[in-house]
């Protein structure tokens, strides 16, 4: 016996990375804000019109550098990197190391914007008064 080749010269993948950007944005100009990875995991799985969380992050890459593409323009991957920080570690830890890196002068205030427009950063209470230009943006957080 012999197994059965799939054809796949009749495939078309659905989700080519314009596909998925052009649904990101879609999607971020109809909310207003940036979904978090697992808000947007919840809408995805319940919207047919969505790629998937794994689809986008294998199109496009981590989370944090596609919100940042399409929110900031800025690669926060980059900021995070030369700090060595990465992107996909549980959000308390990195929000602590980015704060303390902010700390130490290893971050501007402007970065830090990015990273908390971005998604990639949420601001804690106990940090104190936000610097100039550091708006609220609904990513505040309580922990």
């Amino acid at each position: 016996m012999e197994p059965n080749v799939p054809n796949r010269d009749r495939y078309h993948r659905r989700w080519t990375e314009a596909a998925c950007w052009a649904s990101l944005a879609r999607l971020i100009e109809e909310l207003g804000d940036p979904p978090t990875a697992q808000q947007y995991d919840v809408l995805a799985s319940a919207n047919e019109d969505l790629p998937s969380l794994a689809t986008v992050r294998n199109r496009l890459g981590p989370w944090s550098d596609v919100i940042a593409r399409l929110v900031v323009g800025t690669d926060v991957g980059a900021i995070l990197e030369r700090i060595g920080i990465d992107p996909d570690m549980p959000r308390d830890v990195r929000n602590e190391r980015i704060w303390l890196a902010h700390l130490e002068g290893e971050i501007e205030d402007e970065e830090l914007i990015q990273l908390l427009r971005a998604g990639a950063f949420a601001w804690h209470a106990s940090y104190g008064p936000r610097p100039d230009g550091m708006e609220s943006s609904g990513t505040e957080s309580v922990y």
